[in-house]
């Protein structure tokens, strides 16, 4: 298991330090508010593809059947990209960012390409297939970082930088189907009844992950009403604070076919343990973070991002506090996953929304910038609270 959680650990690694570095770049070789219009694009595209696509990874790693569902899996990933388009093309229109189709367009032909290739990389996670994981993902990475900072050296611009990793996730998704269809892995066929089925046990958990995901989008629609400077400064700053949740998320989902095996097998002591030492690693991360944002924050921001961004370290602090009270809980929100408590983790996500929302509307009119880490940072301290009183109360043993 522990070589799984450091694969996991360096497969999830490579995921989030280029998708970083793609806002670092950006941030260095373009102006804010070309990262704010990329950083916009981003966050009108994701949700959509999220809840249309359905969010399925997790579900696919406890799949028994795996290897006669895949093609469900994909199939309905593939349709998703309809109604994504239709609406990010509405979107643009109807809120006057017609000028920014073309890179709207561009990011969403690339998180096409993305969210397909999590169905196969969903399919070697449920194998355990840790190692095939990594190398991919560290070939993909590596070709990320070096495409874009060689594009963007020579073509300063967002819409270059687009056309770059359209192409190399391209050509990752070409090989990572050669290897999901070679013979004698999967039975890829189209399955109607099956497809309904996956639909019908996966469409909560879409709701619950379009709301995680609206947790990081709500504060950069209310901020574009300010300026799209402030959206890509939120950005640059957003990501580099919540860096951590690359180890969390890769424990988290090295843990995930572990835990529901212990859960089925109503082994609870050993559940109870990995839960425990989990949940204690992810508190001593957020805590090691906060620290150094609050010591060393204004250093590291004006190394990585640029002096002008020295001036953001309160919200860096905001935003590590806010992910402090985030990684107490993750394991435990993971817990009612496992338990299949999908409509607890809604009733939770949505009042957190809720919560968001309005505290991003008070803060950010009055604090602007910063009132968008104070926003996130109050949310994330009333979501840890509802997911440890629900798995108080709801979460039961089926053995």
């Amino acid at each position: 298991m522990k070589k799984n959680i450091l694969l996991s650990f360096v497969n999830y690694g490579c995921y989030y330090f280029s998708q970083w570095l793609i806002i670092v770049l950006l941030a260095r070789f373009t102006t804010k508010e070309d990262l704010g219009v990329f950083s916009l694009a981003l966050a009108i595209c994701v949700p959509m593809f999220y809840f249309f696509g359905l969010s399925f990874k997790s579900v696919m790693s406890t799949d028994q059947a795996i290897d006669s569902t895949v093609s469900n899996y994909l199939s309905i990933r593939l349709f998703s990209f309809i109604p994504v388009f239709l609406l990010t093309i509405s979107i643009a229109f109807l809120f006057d960012y017609a000028a920014y189709l073309k890179i709207f367009m561009l990011v969403f032909a690339w998180k096409l390409l993305e969210f397909v290739s999590d169905v196969i990389h969903g399919y070697f996670q449920s194998k355990e297939y840790f190692f095939k994981l990594t190398i991919a993902q560290i070939i993909k990475a590596s070709l990320v970082i070096v495409c874009s900072f060689v594009v963007l050296l020579f073509y300063p611009s967002v819409v270059a930088i687009l056309y770059t990793l359209i192409v190399v996730y391209l050509v990752g998704l070409i090989v990572e189907l050669v290897m999901l269809l070679k013979p004698g892995i999967v039975t890829f066929q189209l399955d109607l009844k099956g497809t309904v089925s996956v639909l019908k046990r996966t469409y909560p958990l879409a709701f619950v992950v379009l709301i995680s995901n609206l947790f990081n989008n709500v504060p950069r629609y209310m901020l574009e009403q300010i300026s799209l400077e402030a959206v890509g400064v939120f950005s640059a700053v957003y990501y580099f604070a919540v860096i951590g949740s690359s180890v969390i998320n890769s424990i988290s989902q090295a843990l995930l076919p572990r835990l529901s095996k212990y859960y089925n097998l109503g082994e609870r002591n050993k559940y109870n343990q990995i839960l425990k030492k989990s949940t204690l690693v992810s508190v001593g991360l957020g805590v090691g973070w906060l620290l150094i944002t609050v010591i060393f924050g204004d250093q590291l921001l004006y190394i990585i991002f640029g002096e002008e961004y020295m001036l953001y370290q309160s919200l860096l602090v905001y935003l590590s506090v806010g992910m402090l009270f985030l990684y107490s809980s993750i394991f435990i929100g993971t817990s009612l996953h496992v338990a299949g408590q999908y409509h607890q983790q809604l009733k939770i996500n949505v009042a957190s929304l809720v919560v968001l929302c309005i505290s991003s509307f008070l803060a950010i009119g009055h604090f602007g910038l910063d009132g968008a880490g104070i926003a996130i940072m109050l949310t994330n301290l009333f979501h840890s609270i509802l997911i440890f009183t629900v798995y108080s109360y709801k979460f039961k043993w089926t053995h």
